[in-house]
């Protein structure tokens, strides 16, 4: 036994992990998470900037915000961008994730999106700019370009070009960056960049509490444990990410019911981690040795001090209060994450090596074009991640991968095609738990698949695209509305599907355990079915809705309350101009939560 992980300090990752080196694929923040409710502090922050915003004489000027990650960069822009004297001042607002290796080309193409225009029929570079500035003339804007890692110094330049700085109207831009030198390649002045502040001890104590006791309105009632959670407080820094993540773990709750267990003699030794440094590792002697030497453990006639250390720290390696961790290899390899990595074309077959990989992430790698054979030899792979990738195909025998449970990027192909997966493969993941499959016009599911979805009985999240599809294509369009997915489904997205309504399969009867539905960028009229199915009259139990860029859809909110009684959060609606009487704006991304 080499080394023994802290145990309160296994909670404490480094704060630039958490925000940014994540092994596991987690969407990046946007303007719709903003919650007012779980902000503490920043009010500063806050004035500091909107004092900037409201006092220039630029039609255009640029304001970032620079820090180390898990500060709360995002959240102060986030509060700026919901600011009520914020939204009265801006004509247009935009909230652009960056994030690593972005595209610039793509990230265009989202502004565009998010203002609500289709760019399919768009392709130079020079056309796409034009369009940004065709739909921003004459405009005051507010532009947030947030998680910025780098930049192409003549690309910015390209396109802050294109944003309004006339008639009048000034606009701001308003960057996110861990790096003050991207600042100002962006042409940031030195005068309007913010650097803020770690919270103090107070507002750090009251965030924690806040998530960590939420089942006690925010209280810790046992004064012993406050300062345990106050140790772990002190140690996030006063970073909110830090603080956020750990209270919402409930880790408190969960070592408090580990800690009451304790005999006496071992609580004195197991708080001994709270106080060690992120991320660091001690050898079992050098541990014991210093228990001894701050006297926590006595000798006895029959046993020494050294022996009696050994069996307090086995006990608590047997509570799982420590963790021991052994020495990796690539052999052992649990994870990869290649997000974004431009340079990979395809991924080699030495892969097979790596037979204990149960996380694979792919997304976002521009080049790569094929996935070598030897992926499916990776018989642990639990999550697999290809998406926004221009990868053709997945290798034959995918099916032989039975314990994956995630699959984001699954293009369905033409039967045709040899040596690519099919889409009867789906059949043997029968613990899939989450799929994300995109659709094109060369697609083709027989007769005899369309059952398959349905046979997913572990199937809990579906995400269906069909963006690679022409408007006509009536046929791979009606394919979608012939599948059928298992009723035990919670979440469904359906992007791109252009019909005037929703696949005969999305109703209550069939879905009764369906929890949330996003419909993006589709032409249907309204969210209910005209069909004599007793079951599509019966009341939906969706919680959350997200309905985008759906312009034709004309319904009343209290149409859609009685359709969905349980509907609590309304994450973004955002373009479907014809919805009446909604408690947030039908125009531009909002998000409506149920008091």
């Amino acid at each position: 036994m080499e080394q023994i992980e802290k145990t309160l300090g296994s909670f404490l990752k480094a704060p630039e992990s958490i925000h940014g080196d994540e092994t596991y694929p987690i969407r990046r923040f946007s303007s719709q998470d903003f919650n007012p409710t779980e902000i503490i502090g920043m009010e500063e922050d806050v004035k500091k900037i909107k004092g900037w915003i409201f006092d220039t004489n630029e039609a255009l000027q640029q304001v970032a915000i620079v820090g180390m990650g898990g500060l709360g960069k995002t959240t102060i822009a986030q509060k700026i961008f919901h600011d009520t004297d914020v939204l009265a001042r801006f004509d247009k607002m935009i909230w652009v994730p960056v994030s690593r290796g972005y595209n610039e080309e793509t990230l265009v193409r989202s502004m565009l999106e998010r203002l609500g225009k289709h760019v399919s029929g768009i392709g130079s570079a020079s056309q796409l700019l034009g369009e940004v500035q065709h739909v921003l003339a004459d405009k005051a804007c507010l532009i947030v370009m947030d998680d910025v890692w780098q930049v192409n110094v003549e690309w910015w330049t390209n396109l802050c070009s294109v944003f309004p700085k006339g008639d009048g109207k000034k606009s701001t831009i308003i960057i996110t960056t861990r790096n003050e030198g991207v600042a100002s390649d962006m042409g940031v002045e030195s005068s309007r960049i913010h650097k803020p502040e770690p919270l103090n001890d107070e507002h750090s104590w009251t965030l924690f509490s806040k998530f960590a006791f939420s089942s006690r309105k925010g209280i810790c009632s046992d004064s012993n444990f406050e300062i345990l959670g106050k140790d772990i407080t002190e140690k996030c820094g006063g970073l909110p990410l830090a603080i956020k993540t750990i209270g919402a773990l409930s880790v408190m709750a969960s070592l408090q019911l580990s800690y009451d267990e304790l005999p006496a003699r071992l609580k004195q030794c197991l708080l001994c981690f709270s106080i060690n440094p992120e991320d660091y590792e001690i050898r079992a002697e050098q541990l014991i040795h210093w228990w001894i030497g701050e006297g926590l453990i006595q000798g006895k006639s029959s046993k020494s001090a050294y022996e009696i250390g050994c069996e307090y720290l086995s006990e608590l390696i047997k509570r799982c209060l420590v963790e021991v961790v052994k020495q990796s290899s690539l052999k052992r390899l649990a994870s990869l994450n290649l997000t974004g990595v431009q340079s990979l074309e395809t991924v080699p077959p030495s892969i097979r090596k790596l037979r204990n990989l149960q996380l694979l992430v792919l997304s976002g790698c521009s080049k790569l074009k094929r996935l070598n054979q030897s992926i499916i030899t990776l018989r642990k792979l639990i999550v697999l991640d290809i998406g926004f990738s221009p990868l053709e195909f997945l290798p034959r025998g995918f099916d032989k991968l039975c314990y994956l449970q995630e699959l984001t990027g699954f293009k369905v192909t033409n039967q045709s095609k040899k040596n690519c997966c099919q889409f009867q493969e789906l059949r043997g993941l029968s613990q899939l738990r989450v799929l994300r499959m995109s659709i094109s016009d060369e697609t083709e599911i027989l007769e005899s698949e369309m059952n398959i979805l349905c046979e997913l009985k572990e199937l809990k999240i579906l995400s269906i695209d069909a963006e690679n599809c022409r408007r006509n294509n009536k046929e791979i369009l009606g394919m979608i509305d012939r599948l059928a997915p298992p009723p035990s489904l919670q979440e469904l997205y359906l992007r791109n599907y252009h019909r005037e309504s929703l696949p005969i399969w999305v109703n209550p009867g069939t879905l009764s355990e369906l929890q949330y539905l996003c419909v993006e960028n589709s032409d249907i009229h309204n969210l209910s079915l005209e069909t004599e199915d007793k079951n599509c009259d019966l009341p939906w139990n969706i919680e959350g809705l997200c309905l985008k860029f759906l312009t034709r859809i004309d319904m009343e909110w209290n149409e859609l309350q009685n359709n969905m009684p349980l509907l609590r959060h309304l994450e973004e609606i955002s373009h479907c101009y014809k919805l009446k009487n909604f408690p947030c704006s039908v125009k531009s991304p909002r998000f409506w939560s149920k008091k």
